[in-house]
């Protein structure tokens, strides 16, 4: 047992973490507010966020970059997108001194509450869809104890990756398919599933069955998640000789890279979260980009009227063009470019097109199972399928109860909030009667600039700013009856944390907590 000495005892005081290194090895060393010591990797397993950057909020331990949450007391994962525990390392904490041993160190396992929970063996647990809800489902299952069959069926043939870096560091060539996956390769053996590529023709919800369209055998469920997300919604332009581009998986990515090879030009069409992620990263290839949208103010409907023009002011100062209020009537493509005509008559020619309108949920395999109108399917605060027997949903096509709300229902595609459901679905797949009562909070990327969004806006609101709009650095608060019920921030990623936590154990801040927080008079 070799102990390297690291600090001492009154370097650290309690609610401290700093980061020590030892045989080139960087640990993170933290102090809780209860007294309890702790050494553990610094980088969180999910993406490597750096976690002393973070906050160290009573015994959690949360990341900055996207909000990963673990026990501070043994390293325990709490909260996605990371699905693995801290490493945590052995320590001694004396008077005078305190050592660690880098080469003893525990992997922390969730522990199943093993009161509740019946471990399945003589079960079929079925898990449709290998996105991030997908991913977290069978992490989850595993973690808690399911001892039977647990199957994950997919459309694609590579294990499950991080749709949401596509749009937002892919694109732009800041990083490659290596650096996609959302878990080791090994996830998917580790958790023992069996993986199935396959095309679901349908499923029988009577006879719990699922039937394929690619020759396999149909396949029997005890219990099944449906969490296939989504597909792009097309444009409805019949008198069009022309598809635009989509970015929905990492073949699309590659179009769009190949496609932007020697362009000049681009039109996005529609001003959603991922259109403007991509227009960022198609600028950043040296495009010049014009976004088409309806709307008077680029996503106004989830950020309102302030800050959607903040964020607008940034993509134009930066050379992107908006056509706002407007409306596309056709594409026609000839041999060197696509031309864009808009309803007001105006044309625009552009080298590529893509469109970014949002999603449909892919549920039409789900023929006797009642979908709404925009095809998503209703859930309880259990994510149980509504009038299902033995059906759950989860992530983009889960209409869903908002927690607090008064009977309120959303559906919201961020991929957080899909790992979160998930993990509440797979809880209740075992029987244990948890309901999802998460602060949605996503995160969005623009020219090197991560912005965040926690929260629910209300109605009649005012905006509490703190800090600088334009560097950007800056938390603004949505108000409503002296209580902050939501928040949009940039480059204040440890406050945000704290924020974030408080609001998931306490509900939404005064003005004057959120004061405190962020340490402003």
């Amino acid at each position: 047992m070799a102990m390297f000495s690291v600090a001492r005892a009154a370097d650290l005081q309690p609610g401290q973490m700093r980061v020590v290194e030892i045989s080139n090895k960087k640990v993170l060393l933290l102090h809780t507010t209860d007294g309890h010591w702790g050494a553990y990797d610094a980088a969180c397993p999910h993406a490597g966020g750096p976690l002393e950057k973070g906050a160290l909020c009573g015994t959690h331990l949360i990341c900055p970059w996207h909000k990963g949450c673990f026990s501070a007391s043994n390293g325990a994962v709490l909260e996605p997108p990371s699905l693995e525990s801290l490493r945590s390392y052995f320590l001694e904490v004396s008077e005078d001194e305190i050592r660690i041993d880098p080469d003893r160190t525990n992997l922390k396992k969730d522990a199943p509450d093993r009161r509740k929970i019946n471990s399945k063996s003589n079960q079929t647990f079925v898990v449709l869809g290998a996105g991030a809800a997908g991913t977290a489902a069978v992490r989850e299952l595993r973690a808690l104890g399911f001892a039977g069959r647990l199957v994950m069926i997919s459309r694609e043939q590579r294990s499950p990756y991080d749709r949401t870096l596509l749009s937002k560091m892919y694109l732009s060539g800041q990083i490659d398919s290596s650096q996609l996956p959302l878990q080791p390769k090994s996830l998917l053996s580790d958790c023992q599933v069996e993986f199935i590529v396959a095309e679901i023709h349908c499923v029988d919800s009577a006879k719990h069955t699922i039937g394929f369209k690619n020759g396999f055998p149909a396949l029997h469920y005890d219990e099944l998640l449906v969490a296939t997300g989504g597909k792009p919604k097309p444009l409805p332009l019949p008198n069009s000789n022309s598809q635009p581009f989509v970015l929905r998986n990492v073949e699309d990515a590659d179009r769009l890279i190949a496609a932007a090879e020697g362009a000049k030009s681009a039109v996005m069409i529609g001003a959603s979260f991922i259109s403007m992620e991509v227009a960022s990263a198609l600028l950043e290839r040296g495009l010049a980009v014009t976004i088409i949208s309806r709307d008077r103010i680029p996503l106004i409907k989830q950020l309102g009227a302030e800050m959607g023009q903040l964020i607008l002011e940034k993509h134009v100062k930066k050379g992107i063009r908006f056509l706002l209020q407007a409306d596309v009537l056709e594409i026609s493509h000839d041999r060197s470019a696509s031309n864009v005509r808009l309803k007001n008559g105006q044309e625009l020619k552009a080298d590529l097109v893509v469109t970014g309108i949002g999603i449909e949920p892919a549920t039409e395999f789900l023929r006797d199972v009642p979908r709404n109108e925009d095809q998503s399917l209703s859930v309880d605060a259990f994510m149980r399928v509504l009038g299902v027997d033995s059906m759950y949903a989860a992530g983009d096509l889960a209409n869903f109860p908002l927690p607090g709300s008064n009977n309120q229902r959303a559906r919201i595609e961020h991929w957080r909030v899909a790992q979160q459901q998930a993990k509440t679905a797979a809880a209740n797949m075992m029987g244990l009667e948890h309901p999802y009562e998460k602060v949605p909070y996503f995160w969005t990327y623009h020219y090197g600039v991560r912005y965040e969004f926690f929260g629910r806006i209300p109605e009649h609101r005012k905006l509490l700013i703190e800090g600088d709009l334009e560097a950007p650095n800056f938390v603004a608060a949505y108000v409503a009856n002296g209580r902050c019920d939501a928040f949009f921030a940039a480059n204040r990623e440890s406050e945000t944390a704290s924020l974030l936590d408080y609001m998931q154990r306490k509900g939404s801040p005064s003005m004057e907590t959120f004061k405190a927080i962020l340490n402003v008079a």
